[in-house]
């Protein structure tokens, strides 16, 4: 036998409150004190009140969901990114439909696609690659639900996007190497492929450029989506480097996989770190406080730029936002130095 089924209007009356009053406290929006939303929702609880999401969507032409494509979860920066992402659309009324692409491009087009099926009302896009599809964002940026990217974007196709500023980051490292006595700097990091890592070097040479050093030799050892490809792949590029016996003192990994691949490579080969050679990667992703020595590195604003994706997103949903131009905010990377460079510092 089926429960009979509670109405707005049931809850409303139980709580002494108008039915507006009784919708907006369920669906957390309008204004009502706190005090008012507790006594609704006590009283939808006691009732057994459930909302009807369905009927709510068929009514506004609104699902109250967004969908959230990230590369993973292993790195407790994605996992930052998600609840922030979570967190900021829950305040703001709304549901979060997660995806893992794991990187690739072809998963990422199908939970976008499947996203899109279920009428979510945007898009929230940590791609390391959206290349990879750039003519479906492309598309979507003209006729589908407004999309912001986290962490990187496409310059040429007007989507809102939020990211790290990885030119400053990249600055910043070169200064740090420069300010703690290195002169000859190798970037290890695929910058054909990626933008972010481009930026990172265009950076570091910046800093290098200003205080007469040269420019960093770049080891582009190629990528692959897991941490395991792309350390071994970065511990074989710099093992062919060493073999050459071209001298430097500091390695710039564009990420800490990189770096890690470094630290691995110069052990092979007896150099010490960071007497002999300092080492810089960038994402502070978990590991990296942890192996020997701990690693140098940058951490992301992760749960400011995921508050700004939401926000961003959900001003596209209003009349004004929709004709306004796309945009982009950038993040200043927090450095964070340990050992690898030599100095012992907290933050």
């Amino acid at each position: 036998m089926c429960a009979k089924k509670v109405r707005i209007s049931e809850v409303a009356e139980a709580a002494g409150v108008s039915k507006t009053t009784a919708s907006h406290a369920l669906s957390g929006k309008g204004r009502v004190s706190e005090e008012t939303r507790q006594r609704v929702r006590a009283a939808a609880e006691q009732l057994g009140h459930r909302p009807n999401h369905v009927a709510r969507s068929l009514a506004t032409g609104r699902s109250q969901a967004l969908g959230v494509v990230v590369v993973g979860l292993r790195g407790s920066w994605y996992a930052d990114c998600v609840e922030g992402i979570e967190d900021t659309a829950v305040e703001r009324g709304y549901s979060v439909l997660l995806g893992c692409c794991g990187g690739d491009p072809q998963r990422e087009r199908e939970l976008v696609e499947r996203f899109l099926g279920w009428s979510v009302d945007g898009l929230v896009i940590l791609s390391h690659w959206p290349e990879g599809n750039a003519d479906l964002f492309r598309a979507l940026a003209s006729s589908g639900p407004p999309i912001v990217f986290i962490y990187n974007h496409l310059p040429d196709i007007p989507i809102d996007s939020v990211a790290t500023d990885d030119f400053l980051g990249g600055y910043l490292a070169g200064k740090h190497l420069a300010q703690a006595g290195r002169r000859r700097i190798l970037f290890l990091g695929s910058v054909d492929a990626f933008s972010w890592a481009r930026s990172r070097l265009e950076g570091c040479n910046r800093a290098l450029q200003e205080i007469n050093l040269p420019p960093a030799v770049v080891l582009d050892p190629g990528w692959l989506p897991t941490e395991e490809e792309c350390t071994a792949l970065a511990r074989k590029a710099l093992q062919a480097h060493l073999q050459t016996g071209n001298s430097f003192d500091a390695v710039f990994g564009a990420n800490d996989t990189q770096a890690w691949g470094a630290l691995e490579a110069l052990r092979d080969y007896g150099k010490r770190v960071p007497d002999e050679v300092a080492v810089v990667g960038f994402d502070d992703r978990g590991a990296s406080a942890k192996v020997q020595p701990p690693l140098t590195t940058f951490r992301h604003a992760m749960r400011s730029m995921a508050k700004q994706a939401v926000d961003m997103l959900l001003e596209r949903l209003t009349p004004e936002g929709r004709k306004a131009p796309p945009r982009r905010a950038l993040f200043e990377p927090y450095l964070i130095v340990r050992e690898s460079t030599g100095t012992l510092a907290s933050q």
